[in-house]
């Protein structure tokens, strides 16, 4: 097997050799669950028009809910698009988890949920030999730079702060050692 350890927690990085798969270009992708049956990560780094005021009345059309918190969206994925995820710290274990309680969505939204969240539309998925193909074929690369320090940076700065925590300052130079691997 390519990689023994469980990557939950990892990051990922698109290379340029993934060209043709125009939603992965240039992202950064957590990878929040990794076990015998594949691989579920979010994109960190691609927000959408949607804010969180317009997804909690789609959700709640009937609540009167006043949206205080009105955090940007990211689109989590080409998986599940219809399903709200929400990325935050959890106080009690001292780690990032990821939900899709509509509860804490409120909480978030009503200024009451955790100080550090994000919220994504969407997921990714792989099994385990697909993951490990696209790997094999130099389409990503692994990077565990912190999750507090990368939720904390800019969303259009964060793909070069995980090719800087690399000690890369230029994907597309790796094209050619890629290619060769």
């Amino acid at each position: 097997m390519l990689f023994e350890n469980d990557l939950t927690g990892s990051f990922m990085l698109s290379l340029p050799l993934l060209d043709g798969h125009p939603f992965y270009e240039m992202s950064v992708l957590y990878i929040y669950e990794h076990n015998q049956d594949g691989v579920k990560a979010l994109v960190v780094n691609k927000p959408v028009e949607n804010s969180l005021q317009q997804i909690i009345k789609s959700i709640f059309p009937h609540s009167n809910v006043v949206t205080i918190n009105d955090a940007p969206v990211l689109m989590g994925g080409p998986n599940n698009e219809d399903y709200i995820y929400v990325l935050s710290y959890d106080e009690q274990s001292k780690q990032y988890t990821v939900s899709t309680s509509r509860k804490l969505l409120l909480d978030i939204a009503e200024g009451n949920g955790p100080i550090i969240s994000h919220i994504f539309s969407g997921m990714c998925q792989w099994t385990n030999a697909r993951f490990f193909s696209e790997f094999r074929r130099n389409y990503w690369i692994l990077a565990k730079p912190s999750v507090s320090s990368m939720m904390k940076t800019p969303m259009e700065s964060r793909y070069q702060m995980v090719m800087e925590s690399l000690g890369i300052l230029d994907a597309y130079p790796l094209m050619g050692i890629c290619a060769e691997a």
